[in-house]
């Protein structure tokens, strides 16, 4: 009997040490599963830009990560107007303006009942578009330059399942966040919470 009872307590505590109980149930609702958490820091510890993560599939929490990129480049945070499926993140340019209207960003992420990031667009002025297109994400040999990107140009980057495109509507520039249907990042989204 003694044999039985200690085999049985050394089973029970191999099983207990196996499971990981680091990630909670508060985790897996702000950033999806330990699996895709991990795949973002991967991303992030890889990449010149601590910011840089992928959108497409991932939580809403990541939505903020160009508006805190641009916060660390001369640009304050001014709102954030949350609807049901939809944030966006209102930024205005530090300095001082005399006469003219300050130059504002408006990052807009569009969200599915799960929370899940299905879209993104960004608008705002050419200069400001251009240097989130050319820097938020890696360097791209094709392009290089803000003057590559004038009127009637559509840019397009892949970024670890994501298809960002930089391209002109009724004369403005915007840079639009989707799905990278050529390619395939598979991350699991499995809850492993106790």
């Amino acid at each position: 009997m003694k044999k039985i009872l200690f085999t049985l307590m050394i089973c029970a505590g191999l099983t207990a040490q196996a499971q990981d109980t680091t990630w909670t149930k508060s985790d897996t609702k702000i950033f999806g599963s330990k699996a895709e958490k991990m795949h973002q820091d991967m991303i992030s510890n890889t990449s010149d830009n601590r910011m840089l993560c992928r959108f497409i599939g991932f939580k809403q929490f990541y939505d903020q990560s160009i508006s805190m990129y641009l916060q660390s480049n001369q640009y304050s945070f001014d709102n954030a107007i949350n609807k049901p499926g939809v944030n966006t993140y209102i930024l205005t340019r530090n300095g001082v303006y005399v006469g003219t209207k300050p130059i504002k960003v408006y990052i807009t992420f569009y969200h599915d009942k799960n929370e899940r990031i299905t879209s993104g667009k960004v608008k705002g002025s050419l200069a400001t578009l251009a240097a989130i297109f050319l820097y938020y994400w890696p360097q791209d040999a094709v392009w290089n330059s803000t003057d590559q990107l004038k009127p009637g140009v559509v840019a397009i980057k892949h970024c670890y399942g994501d298809l960002i495109s930089f391209k002109w509507v009724n004369n403005q520039p915007v840079i639009t966040i989707t799905k990278d249907s050529n390619m395939t990042v598979p991350v699991t989204q499995v809850a492993t919470y106790n």
